[in-house]
């Protein structure tokens, strides 16, 4: 007994290729499962447009929000003529202007080797003993120009000096940075025969020759240095000696640390009367003068105070005395 073939993939009996149409239908019936599917590719295109969208204006809500500051239109630049020798940053409260700088030198860097040793802890270095010593031992700590003229400081170049022979001489104090330079300066200059000092606050030069004339100090042409020192229409002359006007003392930007050669004020810790830190002496322009004598009593913590009528006041040591009136 023969059987039936189903060829193509059909029916045992009826011959149709049923494979095919099971598979059409199954397509037919997933169409709608498609169409979902390339809809939420859609939807998911969108969604990423959108969050890009909402990062861009997140972002300009930020850059936005700065404009709210009065910082923000107070913004100040800084420029500087030579880059490679000096940079220069402003912030907001940097002042305007022009400021002008004189580079002495550039700072490089520095190496020092010691010999060689074969061991660090067992051979002795070869000396007795060693001493280190804080720069705060000095005796004469010397005053910076940059505290002269009530904090205001020093215009640097340079200077003209006269002797009573009429010798002149033009000393450099471009690079001075403290009276000690400028004096070392002026008794170093080797044509005008003239020695320099301190008194009271004041720049004194004196003559050396024996004539009784006062040197002449000016300012060279272009600079103001020798007036803001002191040493021009401002001094006076005495013999062969021209004393400065006063360039140092004490004023509303001194500090009590930088008092008897910036080792400060000693606090006392004693109560009771004359228990006070020092005194300061007044005098005012009156003829005769009229003194008065403020105690100052330096304390830990102690209230900002004012001077006025004699008797004693308490400050707090590192911070700036008040104008004194008399």
């Amino acid at each position: 007994m023969s059987g039936v073939a189903s060829a193509g993939g059909g029916g045992i009996f009826s011959g149709l290729d049923t494979a095919s149409i099971i598979e059409q239908l199954m397509s037919i019936e997933s169409r709608p499962k498609t169409l979902i599917q390339k809809r939420i590719g859609q939807i998911q295109t969108q969604q990423i447009g959108i969050l890009d969208l909402n990062s861009k204006i997140q972002a300009l809500k930020s850059a936005a929000e700065t404009f709210r500051l009065k910082s923000t239109f107070k913004l100040k630049a800084a420029t500087s003529s030579d880059k490679d020798t000096l940079s220069a940053t402003a912030d907001t409260n940097a002042a305007v202007g022009s400021f002008t700088f004189l580079v002495d030198r550039l700072v490089s860097s520095q190496q020092t080797l010691s010999r060689g040793f074969t061991d660090r802890d067992i051979t002795g270095a070869g000396a007795s003993s060693f001493t280190f010593e804080s720069a705060r031992a000095r005796l004469d700590a010397d005053v910076a120009l940059a505290d002269l003229n009530n904090g205001a400081g020093v215009a640097r170049g340079k200077i003209t000096i006269t002797d009573s022979a009429n010798r002149a001489a033009t000393v450099d104090l471009s690079r001075a940075v403290t009276v000690s330079d400028v004096l070392e300066a002026i008794n170093g200059n080797g044509v005008a025969q003239v020695t320099a000092s301190v008194s009271q606050g004041r720049l004194v030069i004196k003559d050396n020759n024996s004539n009784s004339a006062a040197p002449t100090v000016a300012d060279a042409i272009g600079y103001t240095t020798a007036t803001s020192l002191g040493l021009t229409t401002a001094s006076t002359t005495s013999g062969g000696t021209r004393t400065g006007a006063s360039v140092y003392a004490m004023n509303a930007n001194t500090t009590l640390n930088s008092f008897n050669d910036s080792t400060g004020v000693q606090i006392n810790n004693v109560v009771g009367t004359g228990a006070f830190s020092f005194i300061i002496k007044v005098t005012d322009g009156a003829n005769p003068p009229t003194n008065v004598s403020v105690n100052i009593t330096v304390r830990d913590i102690a209230p900002v105070f004012s001077y006025g009528s004699p008797g004693t006041q308490t400050y707090t040591q590192g911070t700036a005395i008040s104008a004194v009136t008399a």
